[in-house]
């Protein structure tokens, strides 16, 4: 399948012949027209092979349906393995993830020392009702770096809410793009 990939198995004929069984394998994740051309088969080992199909859903250039299929010695009837939309060359993928705390600039950090005390934080009363202010300050330092944690984490899931959305966006019809 990949270019340059050397495969050392040999080719089961009774599973690559299974052609049909590895596209009906399929309509648990994939509606029928969304499933393409037949690409072709691939024997990942003794007796295991998948079969890969064009992904014809919107949103989906260049990936491919796969159904990898098996059956015991000398067995006679194929068995669905494994069935999956696997990205193939030229595929949009998501870039790697990078850890906030290697993500956010300096001025995003400071920002977020910034910040600040709600109005119903206990920061205030404990400064207030306590005379020892320098105890309110650490108080207040701790808070602030908590506070600046939970933006940074929270950066994180609307980062991600944000990425389901405009997925969803893309791959849900809307009345525009149905007639």
């Amino acid at each position: 399948m990949t270019a340059g990939k050397k495969n050392a198995f040999a080719l089961d004929k009774m599973l690559s012949e299974a052609v049909s069984l590895a596209r009906e394998a399929l309509a648990p994740i994939a509606q029928p027209d969304e499933i393409g051309d037949y690409i072709g088969a691939e024997a990942d080992d003794v007796r295991l092979v998948t079969h890969s199909f064009d992904c014809l859903k919107p949103g989906y250039a260049h990936w491919r349906w796969v159904a990898t299929l098996a059956r015991v010695p000398h067995g006679r009837k194929a068995t669905v393995c494994e069935i999956d939309l696997l990205p193939g060359e030229g595929a949009l993928l998501a870039p790697a993830w990078i850890p906030w705390a290697e993500r956010l600039s300096e001025e995003e950090i400071e920002a977020g020392k910034e910040l600040p005390v709600p109005a119903d934080s206990d920061t205030k009363a404990a400064a207030s009702s306590s005379s020892d202010k320098r105890d309110a300050s650490r108080t207040r330092q701790r808070r602030r770096k908590r506070r600046c944690q939970t933006y940074k984490n929270a950066g994180y899931i609307v980062a991600m809410n944000d990425a389901i959305v405009h997925a969803h966006r893309l791959l849900t019809p809307t009345s525009a793009n149905l007639h």
